[in-house]
């Protein structure tokens, strides 16, 4: 069995990917082009480490109790085929909203930029 505790970078065996990429979602669709993996060296992904580290950090900080997450569960989770522009835009909102309300607001827009440019 594999050490998680120490890893930064999610693993795609985590319980968030559980929840917020069941198979068809749009999570998973996405997981799976990327390749993603929780290695920083002797990667196969395609996502850079400090992209999957940014997502990580995100997806840990989502919760479905809060109201301003409900924009980006309901993006993460839904099927490609069916996201609407509308359904980006708020998910996007959401994302900023996460990070604002839970890092300096510094740190908040450099990371929400990251993945903004990166996605």
């Amino acid at each position: 069995m594999k050490n998680y505790k120490n890893k930064s970078i999610l693993n795609i065996d985590n319980t968030i990917f559980q929840s917020l990429a069941p198979k068809g979602s749009f999570l998973q669709h996405c997981l799976i082009s990327s390749k993603w993996d929780d290695e920083n060296e002797k990667t196969s992904s395609l996502a850079h480490y400090n992209l999957r580290l940014a997502i990580s950090k995100l997806l840990q900080l989502i919760n479905a109790d809060e109201e301003e997450h409900q924009a980006l569960i309901h993006l993460l989770v839904s099927k490609p085929e069916t996201i609407t522009i509308i359904d980006l835009i708020q998910g996007y909102k959401s994302v900023e909203l996460a990070l604002v309300n839970s890092f300096p607001l510094i740190v908040a827009l450099q990371t929400f930029a990251h993945v903004a440019v990166n996605i």
